[in-house]
């Protein structure tokens, strides 16, 4: 009886759709997803009063566009439904008992985009 033997790297194939994409969370929000990893440049809590909490975030990036794309698909690959859309500007997210308002503007006099979240 031979035995045979293999030496060297054994590469399995991934599947692409058995690839987890990592979605993070913002720490003012922890149900919504984060732009990447932003910290929040203002944030004030919800109250009694004021039922939506508001963060606002300062994006080093020229093209606001790139930031409305890539965060509705971020909101949709979590399973977000969006509504009330100004491309580019505005959108409403909704999941579960969930509600966000996303704006996006460019910041004056800079290159900044600024993306502000109201939401519960």
């Amino acid at each position: 009886m031979v035995k045979l033997f293999s030496f060297g790297s054994n590469k399995s194939k991934v599947n692409k759709d058995e690839v987890v994409k990592s979605i993070n969370y913002t720490d003012e929000f922890p149900y919504l997803p984060s732009y990447f990893v932003l910290k929040a440049a203002k944030f004030i809590p919800a109250t009694p009063e004021r039922p939506l909490a508001e963060a606002e975030y300062i994006i080093r990036i020229r093209h606001d566009t790139q930031v409305y794309e890539n965060y509705r698909a971020t909101l949709i690959e979590d399973g977000w439904k969006i509504s009330d859309e100004m491309p580019v500007t505005k959108f409403t997210a909704e999941k579960d008992t969930h509600i966000a308002y996303i704006m996006i503007s460019r910041l004056s006099d800079t290159e900044d985009i600024l993306l502000r979240i109201n939401s519960k």
